[in-house]
């Protein structure tokens, strides 16, 4: 009747005439034969998409739900590749909390065998990253191959929680601007040792003791004897105020573009305006311990503050660059 009417207008399909409407008859008698055997065949194949890693992926309910145990100041690695198993690994060792976010279906599976957590799907999607907590990590190790792909995924998760410390992967030392300007607080291009820094840069967030990283770190890389010139572990003091059950440490990048560029302490307040704990501020390889209260913030200035995750949050919008996502 469809191609009848519009016939009867002069139109024809794909603007084929006679051939077109042949065409159009043929497909038309073909879905007609297949759909009894696809009606029938539908429950069977729902039931295989299920079972499979696609079914436990962005649109299964445990993708939905990745996020629903209460997952916080957790590592977000994206990635599941050498650098990325090494790290697990490592993180694994030392007892941090952790989620993987692979888009690979394969993978997904390798890591759901090897006892990993892991959500499936693209981590430059808001909403992945959403569902894997993004707004409560203390950190984001990305260590895929893709260079634009980790730009992308490192624009988002920067500004969807400003105070998370992020760690990239690059190909190039060419390639760790961009990655910086991007949101990243530690580029490891590949020609540096990635997974070797990788590994230390995450224990570091954790103020994981050198002693113990190093050992952890050699035997995940087989006891490379670089490590311990690559291995960049920095500590910082443990106040009073750490002592307490859910306080967080992170040191916290100031950039241009964001309201606490322009700032000054004291007009941030930040004690008072998120329950935050500022320890000290980095500037140009110094440390301000204590800060005055009328220093004025500069892009570039680290900011160690200590609070619990909801504080945080509640901060983001003060080290969001007003770029939009």
């Amino acid at each position: 009747m469809v191609e009848r009417a519009g016939r009867e207008v002069g139109l024809t399909p794909a603007g084929l005439g006679v051939a077109g409407e042949q065409t159009f008859i043929a497909v038309v008698v073909l879905l007609m034969m297949a759909t009894p055997f696809m009606v029938k065949a539908g429950p069977r194949v729902g039931r295989v998409l299920e079972a499979s890693a696609l079914g436990k992926g962005t649109f299964g309910d445990e993708s939905l739900h990745a996020n629903d145990d209460g997952l916080e100041d957790h590592v977000i690695v994206v990635g599941y590749g050498p650098a990325g198993r090494r790290l697990i690994q490592v993180l694994q060792k030392a007892e941090i909390p952790l989620l993987l976010v692979e888009l690979n279906a394969h993978s997904v599976e390798e890591a759901e065998a090897a006892n990993v957590p892991v959500l499936y799907g693209d981590a430059a999607q808001v909403h992945i990253l959403e569902q894997a907590g993004v707004e409560r990590a203390r950190l984001l190790v990305v260590v895929i191959n893709e260079v634009s792909a980790v730009k992308q995924i490192v624009e988002v998760a920067h500004f969807l929680n400003p105070t998370l410390h992020i760690v990239a992967r690059a190909r190039f030392l060419s390639q760790v601007k961009g990655m910086e300007e991007a949101g990243a607080d530690v580029v490891v291009p590949e020609e540096l040792g990635a997974s070797l820094r990788i590994s230390g840069h995450a224990l570091d967030a954790y103020l994981v003791p050198p002693e113990k990283a190093l050992a952890w770190v050699e035997a995940a890389h087989g006891g490379d004897a670089v490590i311990e010139t690559n291995l960049r572990l920095v500590q910082h003091r443990r106040p009073e105020v750490l002592e307490k059950d859910g306080v967080h440490l992170r040191a916290v990048t100031v950039r241009q573009g964001a309201l606490a560029a322009s700032a000054s302490l004291e007009d941030l307040d930040l004690t008072t305006t998120s329950g935050l704990v500022l320890l000290c501020v980095h500037r140009n390889g110094k440390a301000l311990d204590p800060p005055p209260a009328d220093l004025r913030l500069q892009p570039g200035d680290r900011l160690v503050l200590g609070g619990s995750t909801e504080q945080f949050t509640a901060a983001a919008h003060l080290f969001r660059k007003s770029t939009q996502i």
